[in-house]
């Protein structure tokens, strides 16, 4: 899942819920969220070799305008953090991930008008060629339509689904 944090040593060791009250841990979380990919700001990274995918649906409103599905790739830590904020999930601590190449992060996302709407975040495995992630808002699993152009666009650039 998005968020799920490895680190050798805890960064409050010391840290103890003992003595905190349900609101107080709640506060704390809130701010660690908001704090996620602030150490990372301004990172950048080249884009993959993969190609974005954008797929246009009519609409079924003549006057209504289409729906422009869009899978593109994520490659700086502010796009992360605006992901994140978007689907409710901490894909921001992923910039690091990113920066050595050993992640790439892509957004499914849909278009009607000027409205965008985020759907899935993707986290594609470069070394294996493989979709090891695939979440929308507060890390929910991947169905229905969404899950459906997840998989053409794997079978078009070549990737394993392995989520």
């Amino acid at each position: 899942m998005f968020g799920l944090w490895q680190s050798p040593d805890p960064p409050q060791p010391a840290f103890s819920i003992k003595g905190r009250t349900v609101q107080s841990m709640l506060r704390l979380m809130q701010d660690w969220h908001r704090s996620l990919g602030l150490g990372n700001a301004g990172l950048a990274w080249t884009p993959s070799p993969l190609q974005p995918m954008l797929l246009e649906e009519p609409s079924q409103d003549a006057s209504a305008p289409p729906r422009r599905w869009q899978m593109i790739e994520l490659t700086n830590s502010a796009q992360l953090r605006t992901e994140g904020a978007a689907l409710h999930h901490c894909v921001a601590s992923y910039a690091d991930r990113c920066c050595r190449g050993t992640s790439r992060i892509w957004s499914l996302r849909f278009r009607r008008g000027e409205d965008v709407h985020h759907v899935l975040t993707i986290e594609v495995d470069p070394r294996r060629r493989a979709i090891v992630q695939a979440r929308g808002r507060a890390n929910r699993a991947a169905s229905g339509k969404p899950l459906r152009l997840l998989q053409d666009w794997a079978d078009r650039e070549r990737l394993k689904l392995a989520i």
